[in-house]
């Protein structure tokens, strides 16, 4: 015969599921429909900047990028890459998102080890330089400090 202690999954295991659940959901990095790949916020704006964004060119890196670099990159504090970048991936910068139409063989690499990708938005469907990410071409919106960059699948 069971006691009447033993018997409790409405009262503690399913509440104590949802906690899992709930949790899981909060620190996973799918988010709705999507995983995201890799997010950062921008950090530092280089003097340079503005010069690529006219050519529709945004090269990013991490914070611990030489000096030399920084005045012609969005510098940022991602850190990890959870899983590479595909084509018909989306990155997006702020409120504005953008489709990646090719990805160099060592964008990925860069990414991972460096933070640094070189975001062309340019429509293009095969890539110029290896490290290159081309998107879809679109106006490029304008980037501040404290803007999120997000990249999903």
């Amino acid at each position: 015969m069971m006691s009447a202690g033993r018997v409790y999954p409405q009262k503690t295991v399913v509440p104590a599921l949802i906690f899992v659940m709930l949790n899981f959901f909060a620190y996973s990095p799918y988010s709705g429909d999507y995983m995201i790949k890799y997010q950062a916020n921008v950090t530092f704006i280089g003097p340079m900047v503005s010069e690529f964004i006219e050519n529709h060119i945004l090269i990013l890196f991490g914070e611990s990028a030489p000096e030399e670099l920084m005045e012609f990159a969005i510098i940022h504090d991602g850190k990890n890459l959870i899983k590479p970048l595909a084509v018909n991936d989306s990155v997006q910068i702020g409120e504005s998102s953008y489709k990646v139409l090719a990805i160099g063989e060592v964008a990925n690499t860069n990414l991972a080890n460096l933070g640094h990708l070189v975001l062309k938005f340019n429509g293009n469907t095969s890539v110029e330089m290896p490290g290159d990410v081309c998107l879809e071409e679109k106006p490029l919106p304008p980037i501040q400090v404290g803007e999120k960059i997000m990249i999903y699948d």
